[in-house]
């Protein structure tokens, strides 16, 4: 039998199996090359990702921020009571995209009273001993509370049906200078569920906020003196 061969520029003679071994050796180091750059792409592009999440972290915390700074400006820019507890609960709102929320007072040590809500308008005026409930815990532990999922009546004896049909919220003490003034409370929307960042920015607004009811009952309190002595 004949076998082909041929002869490479150099002279050498190329016969077909050694011209197989080569296309084949050729056709692996291009897959090699080419599995190499597919793993380099994964990796670009999982950096990628990561660094979008990471700077839409970053904006969301500088947003919330932005949001702190001027929710602080607000609630010491009036000394009313009514209308510093109107923009805590609005700005509290607004920082945490909330659909419902309340702001509930120390009316005695032992008794909370709703003086305002959003969303839930027939809530003010309702009372709530202190260690009932979920808003009831938070004065009596003076610890924040984040709400996921259903609360658990062995958890919160005394639960109320409107605090049984939240499904994320945040519960968090007023307390300037260690004067604990009551509760403030924000209900997530449907579609969203809070999470421990979120508790750490509504612990810090209370402690503005706290602070703002500070200073507007220390303005109520000296406007009264100043009235009482000019009869």
């Amino acid at each position: 039998a004949l076998v082909s061969t041929w002869r490479s520029a150099g002279g050498a003679v190329v016969t077909p199996t050694v011209l197989r071994i080569g296309v084949v050796l050729l056709a692996i180091a291009f897959a090699v090359y080419a599995i190499e750059k597919e793993l380099h792409l994964h990796r670009l592009a999982r950096l990628l990702t990561d660094q979008r999440v990471l700077t839409t972290a970053l904006t969301n915390r500088l947003h919330e921020m932005s949001l702190l700074l001027e929710a602080g400006k607000a609630m010491n820019s009036v000394l009313e009571l009514p209308a510093v507890l109107e923009t805590i609960l609005r700005s509290a709102m607004e920082l945490l995209s909330g659909e419902s929320g309340s702001i509930m007072l120390l009316e005695t040590p032992d008794d909370l009273v709703a003086v305002l809500a959003h969303g839930n308008d027939i809530a003010v005026g309702r009372r709530m001993r202190v260690g009932s409930g979920i808003a009831g815990t938070v004065p009596a532990t003076r610890e924040a509370l984040l709400i996921e999922g259903q609360a658990d009546p062995s958890q919160f004896p005394g639960l109320t049906p409107r605090e049984q049909q939240v499904m994320s919220a945040l519960s968090v003490p007023l307390v300037s200078r260690d004067k604990l003034f009551g509760v403030l409370n924000v209900n997530a929307t449907s579609d969203r569920r809070y999470t421990v960042y979120d508790l750490q920015a509504a612990s810090l607004f209370a402690e503005q906020a706290a602070g703002a009811i500070a200073n507007a009952r220390l303005y109520e309190t000296e406007r009264m003196h100043a009235m009482r002595a000019e009869l």
